[in-house]
């Protein structure tokens, strides 16, 4: 009987020692997923930061671009108005010319005024016109 006793002894403390090693393998196994855990999460923030950062270079290149598209853009617009404004300028002056040389026609020859279309109101007078140019 005492060997069944030692038997029964031997079993419950082998049985007691895979207790333990199974709670020493449960504890191993929680702090390797912890730390799983904390090494996929710092994983994730450094891919999470890569991708901004490479967002971040892209978006400039784009910003770039697009700048210097619109100042060559604002070179030509640039360009095109100073021809415009030339252009104009040169229409004005012919304008005045022509204008000028009607004007002259007119006090030179006492004639009704063109832009008038032919009717002179009694109070236009040419002097009174002249005065009233600014």
């Amino acid at each position: 009987m005492e060997r069944q006793s030692y038997s029964v002894e031997g079993i419950i403390k082998a049985l007691s020692e895979l207790e333990g090693d199974l709670d020493a393998i449960s504890s191993k196994v929680e702090e390797l997923k912890k730390h799983m855990i904390n090494k996929s999460q710092e994983e994730i923030e450094k891919l999470k930061q890569q991708m901004i950062s490479n967002a971040q270079e892209e978006a400039k290149q784009i910003i770039d671009k697009a700048r210097t598209e619109a100042e060559a853009d604002s070179v030509i617009v640039s360009k095109e108005s100073e021809e415009n404004l030339a252009r104009i300028r040169k229409n004005i002056n012919s304008l005045s010319d022509t204008m000028i040389d009607r004007i002259v026609k007119v006090i030179v020859k006492g004639s009704v005024s063109y832009i008038s279309g032919g009717k002179r109101r009694t109070d236009e007078g040419i002097s009174r016109r002249v005065e009233q140019t600014p």
